[in-house]
């Protein structure tokens, strides 16, 4: 666990405190261990009731390479975000491919253990929709000003289809595609995060040159921890993607698993944080903000094969939820 405390003092400190305003954010989980099958994930199974064939059409993992953390001071338009960014370095795209097939692997080879059977891949692209879906695919870079980045790898190098579901054309093409290669179209996602924010942020006002001319300053205290996690949903509201698996066929029959509480597992994998106060990632720059404060931000540095341990050892344990939410419906 690693405390910084980063003070943001935008005007002249003067006089005596008053108007005292906090905020704190602290980003709340459940220990990788601590998970239940009913309150935390979303089960639907109908298709993997009746169907013992399969084909993966999306297996990524979503890699955040920027994190961000706030803490909100004040209500209305006088509101501020008191906002902190964490960069993940040291984790080449190599390895993140490494660990996205690995993962695959892991779960095929669950599924296969509870009695499904798996049409290769590249049947995929006998389909006269695999053009159509390809270009509808996501960009191996997400993201936004409110939730950061990631880079997402898939298995065997595909693209990152869309989900069928919240799309009509994807839906149909989907449907089509389910119907001509006759098999379920399966998919799988999780989002790997790296890092834990929890921010206490204080907002006061001091006397200034009268009446309207207070002097205002904030403070951040930032405590940042270097964890692996598994974060339910990516928080994009135009790309939407849940971690779990869901499953599309011809009938446009829909199945599902999908985690409703973050997931981390308790083990630091950095091997320094450096920190850069009141600064924000050059890729945030030219994002436009309102009312918000950079604090600062953290560059972490990962031990790489730690990380790529730990990453595993997480997805193993999260495929064994899933695992164990589709033995509770069939």
């Amino acid at each position: 666990m690693l405390l910084f405390s980063l003070l943001i003092v935008p005007i002249w400190v003067l006089g005596q405190v008053k108007d005292m305003e906090k905020g704190r954010s602290y980003e709340s989980g459940k220990s990788i261990t601590d998970l239940d099958l009913k309150k935390d994930f979303d089960t639907q199974i109908k298709i993997l009731k009746k169907n013992k064939k399969l084909i993966v059409l999306r297996g990524a993992l979503h890699f955040k390479t920027i994190d961000v953390g706030a803490a909100r001071i004040g209500k209305g338009q006088g509101a501020t975000n008191s906002v902190s960014y964490a960069i993940l370095e040291g984790v080449s795209e190599t390895t993140k491919k490494e660990i996205t097939q690995a993962y695959h692997d892991m779960l095929v080879r669950k599924l296969t253990a509870l009695g499904y059977s798996f049409v290769d891949q590249n049947q995929l692209e006998t389909s006269n929709k695999y053009e159509f879906l390809s270009e509808k695919a996501y960009d191996n870079d997400m993201g936004n000003k409110t939730i950061g980045r990631y880079q997402v790898a898939t298995a065997g190098n595909y693209p990152v289809f869309k989900p069928a579901m919240g799309n009509m054309s994807v839906y149909q093409a989907s449907l089509k595609m389910s119907k001509q290669l006759d098999v379920p179209l399966l998919s799988f996602d999780a989002i790997i995060d790296f890092a834990r924010f929890d921010i206490d942020a204080k907002r006061w006002k001091t006397p200034g040159y009268g009446p309207g001319y207070d002097f205002q300053t904030t403070r951040s205290d930032v405590n940042i921890l270097p964890q692996i996690g598994i974060q339910s949903y990516n928080g994009m509201q135009m790309n939407p993607i849940s971690s779990g698996l869901s499953l599309t066929d011809e009938n446009g029959r829909y199945d599902f698993v999908h985690l409703k509480k973050n997931m981390y597992v308790v083990e630091n994998y950095a091997t320094d944080i450096d920190t850069y106060q009141g600064k924000m990632p050059e890729s945030m720059k030219r994002i436009v903000t309102i009312n918000q404060q950079t604090t600062g931000t953290f560059v972490v540095k990962a031990d790489e094969e730690k990380y790529k341990r730990l990453v595993l050892e997480a997805l193993d344990a999260f495929s064994d939820y899933l695992i164990a939410s589709i033995e509770a419906k069939i």
